[in-house]
């Protein structure tokens, strides 16, 4: 996973970081596109999964540029990041990469149901035409309806603002937390999806057994956290899009009290 807080070799300048990880992904094309054929990268446009990292400047871009030069389709993930969750529309926005395919699901139905694909009119119609795609459950209005409302919701309550507000409040708040306790290593993300990189104090070596810790001590606190990264040591923040200030401050009370036994 690109990344600055734990990179795959120590010592290198960003630039240099960011050299080696689209060196990478060039010998992967290669190995495809040698073994049969190249046809894309589907990526998270937040890498949620991963953690959040922070990968090094650029490579969103760069490597989403690489992918297309080779003739591949750039496929966005939007599934955790989308529909304002990230501060924005979109986590690619945020990010700063333009996929030709953009997949959506759970948080544009609210708990109900519904996924759906979107990509240029170009790229649709040549599938159409190329290949017969049937679906059972596809373009239900009730579905469609359900989307519709939670698009409406969204925009006439402001909540991409909001999100990137109150989001923006939330990471500066844990990230004054890190000053003082050394077991919180790295805090990243943007609006309203943060991870809290949990380490043994001082290092950047992952610590996912007081990452547990502590989820469990939230919990006594009613406050309930998952986990995400290669080690679960990322704690992962992802409160509702409606989410306010005051609400956020509950948070950081139940958060900073839960440090003492952490």
């Amino acid at each position: 996973t690109p990344q600055l807080f734990r990179p795959i070799t120590e010592g290198l300048s960003e630039s240099e970081l960011l050299q080696e990880h689209l060196d990478q992904l060039a010998a992967t094309i290669a190995s495809f596109s040698d073994s049969g054929g190249f046809a894309g990268m589907m990526l998270c446009s937040i890498l949620a999964n991963e953690g959040l990292p922070n990968p090094p400047s650029g490579w969103f871009a760069e490597a989403t540029a690489m992918v297309s030069a080779a003739g591949g389709l750039v496929i966005a993930d939007e599934v955790q990041a989308g529909f304002a969750r990230s501060g924005s529309w979109w986590g690619y926005e945020v990010n700063g990469f333009a996929p030709d395919v953009v997949c959506m699901g759970k948080p544009m139905g609210n708990g109900f149901p519904i996924s759906a694909m979107a990509a240029n009119h170009e790229m649709v119609t040549t599938f159409r035409e190329r290949h017969r795609y049937f679906n059972t459950f596809a373009s239900s209005p009730l579905q469609a309806a359900a989307g519709g409302a939670v698009i409406d919701e969204i925009t006439e309550r402001g909540l991409v603002h909001q999100v990137a507000e109150v989001g923006g409040h939330l990471k500066s708040s844990l990230s004054e937390l890190q000053r003082t306790h050394p077991q919180i290593g790295d805090v990243r993300g943007s609006g309203l999806f943060i991870g809290v990189d949990w380490v043994e104090p001082g290092t950047n070596i992952p610590d996912p057994e007081g990452a547990q810790r502590m989820v469990e001590n939230l919990k006594s606190r009613f406050v309930l956290l998952g986990k995400a990264g290669q080690y679960g040591n990322v704690l992962k923040i992802r409160p509702p899009l409606v989410f306010e200030d005051q609400h956020a401050q509950i948070f950081l009370n139940a958060f900073e009290d839960s440090l003492v036994n952490a």
